[in-house]
């Protein structure tokens, strides 16, 4: 998931309903078969998806489907999405499938369910949900458009050597429920020397077009003070909120909000244990650092990555009803 090469192989074992559990996407299949798959970045493809007319929002990772299979063996495919059907009050026709080879052409999916677009009879490229055209929504205001957000929350520490001038610098990013929109941050922060700090990331609910204000304890900075949550990046790099807190005031932990006007979507707290982890890592980089002339190497998830760039991962049949991955 940290890699742009990242290709799931899954070895179904017999007919039925498979659910990776890497990325959520589902099989049904008719009898046995190995699907193998890349996780793709929607940046890839930025000049034909700008061709589309009308507005569009990406609404779920892209798979490239590398398997040549014989028609019939997956009679339906799964994809995610981020869409919060609960909330969304428009015409279901707006949710398209978006195969992308040489061109990009849209296509109805057989359904749409609470966290999936299914697609029945598929055929297979670089594949995805979009919800398209923009114009045809109510008053063409996309900000009523629902969708199951995300917070990820990346770190790290300046001046490690010298602690009268430590300082705590944190990349808070709110963002859609979207793999492939996490795997470009991922990589776009590892490429900075951040590290990321696991907290809860889901919110129920975030309304595209909408602005957030962020917020941190103490005397914690914040910079800016406000996010606008969109959902379909491409050329540019991710927006986000950055905190930074001076080492001498991060004792006690630092405590992060996002909140909608006077209500509280989402709330962390960044405590003592998770500075002492930090510090800890980054006293080892820095000494490893130094014995090999300044250059760091790869990491240990890297290096899995780099050495098995085809990874076997679990996939398990669903059975009855169908429920949430996410």
């Amino acid at each position: 998931m940290c890699s742009n090469h990242f290709s799931p192989r899954l070895e179904l074992q017999s007919a039925g309903l498979f659910c990776c559990s890497k990325t959520g996407i589902k099989f049904q299949v008719t009898r046995p078969v190995t699907i193998v798959y890349e996780l793709e970045s929607w940046r890839k493809y930025e000049a034909l998806i700008f061709k589309l007319q009308s507005g569009y929002e990406i609404l779920g990772p892209l798979f490239n489907i590398k398997t040549d299979l014989e028609p019939g063996v997956v009679s339906a495919v799964y994809l995610p999405h981020c869409l919060c059907l609960k909330g969304f009050k428009e015409d279901m026709s707006v949710i398209k499938c978006a195969h992308i080879i040489f061109n990009i052409t849209l296509e109805t999916p057989t359904r749409v369910e609470p966290y999936y677009v299914v697609l029945e009879k598929p055929t297979f490229s670089s594949i995805g949900v979009l919800l398209y055209p923009l114009m045809w929504l109510k008053d063409r205001i996309t900000k009523f458009v629902p969708l199951h957000g995300m917070v990820l929350i990346y770190w790290r520490i300046s001046g490690i050597t010298n602690p009268d001038h430590r300082m705590f610098r944190i990349h808070l990013f709110l963002m859609p429920c979207n793999l492939s929109v996490e795997m470009d941050i991922h990589n776009q922060e590892k490429n900075l020397g951040y590290d990321r700090i696991r907290k809860p990331p889901q919110i129920d609910s975030l309304y595209i077009g909408k602005t957030y204000d962020v917020k941190a304890s103490g005397n914690a900075s914040v910079s800016p003070e406000t996010l606008l949550f969109r959902c379909s990046y491409v050329s540019e790099l991710y927006p986000y909120t950055e905190i930074t807190v001076d080492g001498k005031n991060a004792s006690e932990g630092i405590a992060i909000s996002i909140e909608d006007g006077n209500i509280s979507v989402w709330r962390a707290k960044v405590d003592r244990g998770d500075i002492m982890d930090l510090e800890s890592a980054m006293s080892g980089l820095s000494v490893q650092e130094g014995a090999i002339g300044g250059m760091a190497g790869p990491s240990v998830e890297e290096l899995c990555v780099s050495r098995q760039s085809t990874a076997m991962v679990h996939s398990y049949p669903v059975k009855g009803k169908l429920t949430s991955m996410m």
